[in-house]
């Protein structure tokens, strides 16, 4: 299985220069950096070890109960990300295709609205043993692949030129670090126990991009665009994002000879 995922990685990330070949035609494709970021707002996902203490307010939209703990409440989620990837080009060097590898990091801190909230470790008919925490942080590491369509609407090359984008990136996580700040040092030996109880996000996931933005100069290629109402297809452990907003830069160089747009 895992042989199978790293063929299908290395397919689609050298799908660019694979088709540059095209039965001896030549091709421009362009090799590159990139750097973005995106942010995604949505609501707290409820979870059942969450209670809230007495003097928890209604105020930001929280929502808390002390017997059944945290519900809906507004929420957000960061990505960063780093990546390389190829380009290459059809319709007079007009429309391009590019795919990629790309590692990211998704965090996510639940935002607590007054001092502290109940984590309960362990509850029977009993008893209910709760530590009391501050801030909970999730960062989670993943390795993808970014698939994107990009077209200039201009028939020739210009130094400062618009193009419109539709991308997706399908991740497979890596890693997961959780940060737990306990209110007093004496709970922090409980902190293994409560990363255990933490829900882990997916392990694949996928979000949709569409984008605007500008090539500036003629080479190398510097691309600055904004990312507009990104759909994220999946919950990020305890995050439900609605929509979501970015930004990338990246810079492209030809690979071998450069054939500006408006050639064959």
């Amino acid at each position: 299985m895992k042989k199978a995922k790293v063929i299908i990685f290395l397919i689609l990330t050298l799908s660019p220069p694979v088709m540059a070949q095209d039965g001896g035609n030549k091709r421009n494709i362009k090799i590159g950096i990139e750097f973005g970021a995106n942010e995604y707002w949505g609501e707290t996902v409820s979870s059942d070890r969450i209670r809230g203490n007495n003097s928890v307010s209604y105020s930001d939209r929280y929502y808390y109960d002390d017997y059944y703990g945290l519900y809906k409440s507004s929420q957000k989620m960061n990505v960063s990300y780093v990546g390389a990837k190829s380009e290459i080009f059809f319709l007079r060097n007009r429309l391009g295709i590019a795919a990629g590898l790309r590692v990211s990091k998704y965090s996510a801190a639940m935002r607590i609205n007054n001092d502290y909230v109940l984590w309960v470790l362990d509850r029977n008919d009993l008893v209910t043993d709760y530590v009391k925490i501050r801030n909970l942080e999730q960062n989670s590491y993943y390795l993808g692949v970014p698939l994107e369509l990009r077209f200039f609407p201009n028939r020739r090359e210009l130094p400062f030129q618009l193009y419109f984008k539709i991308g997706a990136v399908l991740n497979c996580r890596v890693a997961t670090v959780n940060q737990v700040d306990f209110v007093n040092n004496a709970m922090e030996r409980y902190e293994d126990e409560v990363d255990r109880q933490m829900a882990n996000p997916s392990t694949f996931s996928a979000y949709i991009y569409p984008a605007i933005g500008f090539k500036i100069s003629r080479y190398p290629w510097i691309n600055m665009e904004v990312h507009l109402g990104n759909v994220m297809l999946q919950t990020y452990s305890f995050v439900e994002t609605d929509a979501g907003l970015g930004f990338q830069f990246s810079v492209q160089i030809p690979l071998g000879k450069n054939y500006p747009m408006g050639s064959k």
